[in-house]
C-alpha cells in the first residue's frame, strides 16, 4: 500500500507537468468549457485509454523487475533506479530537457493535435479511448520516474497496480484544465514546486528499498538464495 500511495501522490503532484505537455490535447478534446454528459464521456474515455497504456507498461516493467529479482539483482536494480531519479531531479533543467527530449515531446504533441483533428472531432467514445492510449506512449520524464517505481516493485501485478494509481493521480488536474481551460492553470501551477520534492522522496525510497535495511514496507529484509529473492518482511 505504501508504494501505491507514493504512486498516487506522484501522479497528483506531477500532473502539473502533464498540463504543459498534454494540456493542449486535453483542451482540444474538451469541445469547449461546457460540462455535460458528453464532456464526461469524452474525458473519461480519454483518461481510461491513458491509464490502460500506463498499466500495460507497468506490467512490463514489473515483469523485468521480477526477472531481475529471480536473478538476484533486484536490490541493485532498485538502487540504480532511485539514483537515476535523484540525478534527473537535481540536474539543471537545460540538461534534463535535452536528455529527456522535452522540446521533441512538445513538437510531437503539437503534431498529434494537428494530425488527429478528425479523430478529436469524432463522437465515437472509442476514438477518445484510442487517442488516450496513444497519448500514454508519448515520452515523458514523469512517466519514466513512475516506471522506475514499477520496476522496483518486482512483480507484474504490483507494477500494474503502481502505474494504475499513478495514472489515477494525474486525472484531477487534467480534468480541471479541460473543464476550466486557462482559468485552472494558475491554481494548479502553484503546486508545481512540489514535483522535485516528490521525485527526490521517491528516489530515496527506491534506494532504501534496495539497501535491505529490514524496515517493513520501506526497506524489507531479504536474502538471495539459489537465484531467487525471498522477502522476510512484509512487502507492499
Amino acid at each position: 500500500m505504501y508504494f501505491q500511495l507514493a504512486a498516487l501522490t506522484l501522479g497528483f503532484l506531477g500532473s502539473t507537468h502533464c498540463i504543459g505537455m498534454c494540456g493542449p490535447l486535453v483542451v482540444a478534446m474538451s469541445g469547449g468549457n461546457k460540462i455535460d454528459l458528453q464532456f464526461a464521456i469524452r474525458q473519461g474515455m480519454y483518461n481510461a485509454g491513458r491509464i490502460y497504456t500506463y498499466v500495460l507498461l507497468g506490467g512490463a516493467f514489473g515483469f523485468m523487475g521480477s526477472v531481475a529479482g529471480m536473478a538476484g539483482f533486484q536490490q541493485w536494480l532498485s538502487i540504480i533506479a532511485g539514483t537515476i531519479v535523484l540525478a534527473l531531479t537535481i540536474m539543471p533543467m537545460a540538461i534534463r530537457s535535452r536528455l529527456l527530449g522535452y522540446n521533441s515531446i512538445a513538437r510531437l504533441t503539437a503534431k498529434l493535435q494537428q494530425q488527429f483533428k478528425q479523430l478529436l472531432s469524432s463522437r465515437n467514445p472509442l476514438s477518445r479511448f484510442g487517442f488516450g492510449a496513444i497519448n500514454g506512449l508519448l515520452p515523458c520524464g514523469l512517466i519514466y520516474a513512475a516506471l522506475a517505481g514499477a520496476l522496483a516493485t518486482g512483480s507484474v501485478q504490483s507494477g500494474m497496480g503502481f502505474m494504475l494509481f499513478f495514472g489515477l493521480g494525474t486525472v484531477p488536474a487534467l480534468l480541471m484544465v479541460s473543464a476550466l481551460s486557462k482559468h485552472a492553470r494558475p491554481a494548479l501551477l502553484k503546486i508545481k514546486g512540489m514535483i522535485p520534492v516528490m521525485l527526490m522522496a521517491m528516489g530515496v525510497l527506491l534506494i532504501l528499498r534496495g539497501l535491505n535495511l529490514g524496515i517493513p514496507y520501506i526497506s524489507p529484509q531479504s536474502t538471495e538464495k539459489e537465484g531467487h529473492v525471498y522477502q522476510y518482511c512484509h512487502r507492499p
